[in-house]
Parts: structure tokens; sequence; C-alpha cells
């Protein structure tokens, strides 16, 4: 695609990325009016500076003030990187199915990613994992080496389905993870 065209869908991208979270912000009632005001500022220019400013703030509310995305930390850390594993990997399949080719990006480039596009349209995605992992995060319950995420005391308490009021229409989003143990 034309430079032009690419930083204008960059734009568009990002700022739909910096919206998602000021509303995940606005549901554990932190205040997301700041993030939206950079994403109303957003030009073709400066997306990727102003995708990086909000997420300086977004982090810290997110989940509190020493917080750092870091792919080799674990805790949170390593339950996002799982949630945007398979969202990355659904929307692979979901461009190649659409007949499309997940490694020709926007903006993400890179020879040796085959999922550079995917990669791109995650973005505006990646709030939802975030979304689950504060939610996780909230019920999360320490047992020794262990992190027991069960809510309710029933088999799969740990899912549920929360419902998103966005623009006046009620989204269902199912949230839960899969357990893995020797056992089962």
């Amino acid at each position: 695609a034309r430079p032009f065209l690419k930083q204008k869908l960059w734009k568009k991208i990002v700022s739909c990325k910096i919206l998602a979270q000021a509303d995940v912000l606005d549901f554990f009632g932190e205040e997301g009016k700041t993030l939206r005001a950079i994403a109303d500022r957003i030009d073709n220019e400066n997306a990727t500076t102003s995708e990086a400013r909000a997420a300086r703030m977004y982090w810290p509310l997110l989940f509190d003030e020493d917080f750092r995305r870091d792919r080799v930390s674990g805790g949170r850390n390593h339950c996002l990187n799982y949630g945007y594993a398979i969202m990355r990997a659904a929307i692979a399949r979901a461009l190649t199915g659409a007949g499309m080719h997940p490694a020709f990006g926007v903006q993400h480039q890179n020879q040796y990613n085959a999922f550079c596009f995917a990669d791109d349209l995650m973005e505006p995605c990646r709030p939802f994992v975030d979304f689950a992992v504060r939610h996780l995060d909230l019920e999360a319950v320490s047992y020794g080496d262990e992190l027991v995420l069960e809510q309710e005391d029933y088999f799969g308490g740990h899912s549920c389905t929360y419902d998103i009021k966005k623009d006046k229409k009620t989204i269902p989003v199912d949230l839960g993870f899969i357990v893995f143990n020797e056992l089962t």
C-alpha cells in the first residue's frame, strides 16, 4: 500500500486500540478520559508515539504503579502473552480464510515475522485480553506456588460471560482460561 494509506490505516488502528483501553479502564472504575483525549489528537504522523504515551498511562492504571509490560516477566505478563497468542492465531486464521496473507503488515514489518498483518489487526483487540487478565487478577488466590483461578465452587467456575455495553449495544464476551496440570 502507499505510505499515506498505511499511515492513515495505522492511525485508525491505534485510535481504536486506545479507545478500547479507555473503555477497559472505565469498566474497572479508572478514568479513561485522558486516553480518549490522546486518541482524539492522533494524526497520521504521530500514531506510534501516541500509542506509547497511552500505554505509559494505561498499564499502571489497569494493574498498579509497579507493573511493567515485559515479555519475559511472569504473573500477569504470562497471562497477557497467552491471551495475545490465542488472539493472534485466530486473526491469522481469519485472514488466510478470507484469502489474505497475514505477513504483509501495515505497521509491523519484519522479515522473520510471518504474521505482521495479523499483529496489526489484533492491536485494537488487545484490550479484550487485558480485560480478562485484570478480571482474573481480581479473582485469583495464591495457594503455595500455584495460582487458583476458579471463581465459583464448581467445575468451570473460572469462566463467565460479561455483557459489555458500547454505543448503546450489548456485546457478550466470554472469559476463561484453560487449565493444564498433570491430572487433566
